[in-house]
């Protein structure tokens, strides 16, 4: 190796260190979440990022805080909140916002993971970001369509006269739908 590649790599490696660290992470099982709800207020408040451990370096127990999936009609959901008691492999939850506890009960597969650590509000700016990102996408293919229509129409032969202003709209329309699709659901 050459004396600038190892200069070049020694300047990169504090950057290269967190990824790989976070990749590590993800390989063992941990998992990142948006909390979207307010119920396990005030300890993760709504809009936090949530770390999650995996159950087999963390042993879930009584007054933790875990991730585990439910099944309803509508499909299948992640729910973050407190084990206020355990029976065996079953556990009883609640949200520290709620009055009530939880209608189900969390059988030890459902478990996605213990709660590690969260970062309040940085879950809306990972929102945020991925709605930038779906945007800049659709602006991409509405401005390649477009770009590809203009080439074709100014390379025809001048004498024929071909209308794109119905595709124009139409790839417009369907970028807006895209937009207001992604303010709606995100």
């Amino acid at each position: 190796m050459s004396r600038k590649f190892k200069r070049e790599f020694k300047s990169f490696l504090p950057y290269l260190t967190p990824l790989i660290a976070v990749v590590v992470l993800f390989l063992l099982g941990f998992k990142v979440v948006i909390v979207l709800t307010d119920s396990m207020e005030p300890a993760v408040p709504r809009g936090s990022l949530s770390v999650t451990a995996p159950t087999w370096i963390v042993k879930p127990s009584c007054g933790d805080i875990i991730l585990y999936k439910v099944r309803f009609e509508k499909g299948e959901w992640l729910i973050m909140h407190r084990i206020v008691n355990a029976s065996g492999s079953t556990y009883y939850t609640k949200g520290d916002n709620r009055g009530f506890r939880d209608p189900w009960v969390v059988s030890e597969e459902n478990i996605e993971g213990v709660h590690v650590f969260s970062v309040p509000m940085v879950g809306y700016l990972f929102l945020l970001l991925k709605v930038f990102i779906i945007l800049m996408v659709v602006f991409a293919l509405a401005y390649w369509v477009l770009s590809m229509l203009f080439i074709k129409a100014t390379s025809m032969c001048a004498s024929i006269r071909v209308n794109y202003f119905p595709a124009v709209v139409l790839v417009l329309i369907i970028a807006l739908l895209i937009i207001l699709y992604v303010l709606i659901v995100f």
